[in-house]
């Protein structure tokens, strides 16, 4: 006891101010929710109550209750092993087999007054093949594919 405070050893920091459980709601709001808080986690939340210097008996299995309770962090936390969007895996076997091709534009005018652009990319490694255009009529698109792809990487009947 220290004057009408319960005080607790702590081996790492300084002495722990032992609080009831009310008082705990309003630390877990200052530390989870204010404005220096971070939406931690259940243990992390217990650690930060732990380093500012307070300590109660369940204050692990309450901490993780109080996260649990949390509105922002129940529609906001990550869902483990799920990708951020729906997966479309886009398979080919060996390369150069499959290509995908976008066209982009208008961008802003280059020399040439080329103001698109044709991306091919293959799907196994990755590469790209890019060119800057003036016009994305059916020629430019079609002598893009001879120069670029064809006449680089061949024809594979595989």
């Amino acid at each position: 006891m220290q004057g009408d405070k319960l005080i607790r050893r702590s081996y790492s920091g300084p002495h722990l101010t032992c609080i009831k459980y009310l008082q705990t709601l309003e630390v877990f709001c200052k530390i989870h929710d204010g404005e220096c808080g971070n939406h931690s986690g259940g243990r992390s939340l217990a650690q930060k109550a732990l380093n500012v210097g307070y300590f109660w008996p369940t204050m692990r299995h309450d901490s993780t209750e109080y996260v649990k309770r949390c509105d922002r962090c129940q529609r906001y936390k990550p869902v483990p092993n799920l990708p951020a969007e729906i997966y479309h895996p886009q398979n080919s076997p060996w390369p150069f087999m499959q290509w995908s091709i976008d066209l982009v534009g208008l961008m802003p005018t280059a020399p040439a007054k080329k103001e698109m652009m044709i991306v091919a990319t293959d799907y196994f490694t990755k590469w790209i093949e890019a060119e800057a255009l003036s016009s994305t009529k059916e020629d430019d698109v079609e002598r893009f594919i001879w120069r670029n792809i064809i006449f680089r990487f061949g024809c594979h009947n595989h």
